[in-house]
């Protein structure tokens, strides 16, 4: 199931590029709101499932090629194996992303990009015999991806992100693969 979503996230990515569609170029000042979906892999290290995540982002392009983005993700999980199996947990990112864009002064369609970015993450567990644990530590982030404008400021975007935090005192790094559905507000060329 998650290897069709990720499949079919890619697939939609490279029919989006082969569309014909006018290149764009994002203006100074813009703004980028957008909601996103995806796979979030947990570190296998933790005994937590892997899942889907959900989240949504809002960015200021300060420069064409340089954009600072809000982020809140979010997903549930379980435990795979070790007690107590079946405990719940939610894991919450709200953190604040810097997204360079490779080729923003060109005339293309396909915009790849490199974020980086640092926030917090609370994760709560919640065991079914025991009272609920919250704990929550800074998190830092890298990842890369791609904008492809569908259709005047509607665009999508493909991106692979690695967090690193330590909750519930378990470091872990995990890998997100997400598609960003977003709309260019105040100028795209």
């Amino acid at each position: 199931m998650k290897r069709g979503v990720v499949l079919a996230a890619v697939a939609a990515l490279f029919l989006a590029a082969s569309a014909p569609a006018e290149a764009t170029i994002v203006k100074r000042w813009s703004m980028n709101v957008g909601v996103m979906g995806g796979i979030e892999k947990v570190d296998e290290n933790t005994d937590w499932e892997d899942t889907t995540i959900r989240g949504a982002r809002l960015g200021l392009a300060v420069k064409p090629g340089f954009q600072v983005e809000a982020c809140y993700d979010t997903f549930d999980t379980k435990r795979k194996t070790a007690a107590p199996v079946g405990a719940n947990a939610t894991t919450t990112y709200t953190g604040l992303r810097f997204v360079g864009t490779f080729f923003s002064q060109e005339d293309v369609k396909v915009l790849p990009y490199v974020v980086a970015g640092v926030g917090r993450v609370k994760s709560e567990l919640m065991p079914d015999d025991r009272k609920d644990v919250t704990d929550t530590a800074t998190y830092g982030e890298l990842g890369f991806g791609a904008r492809v404008f569908l259709w005047k400021n509607l665009n999508v975007r493909g991106e692979v992100g690695f967090k690193q935090s330590r909750t519930l005192n378990i470091t872990q790094t995990n890998t997100q693969v997400g598609i960003t559905f977003s709309y260019l507000f105040f100028g795209a060329e």
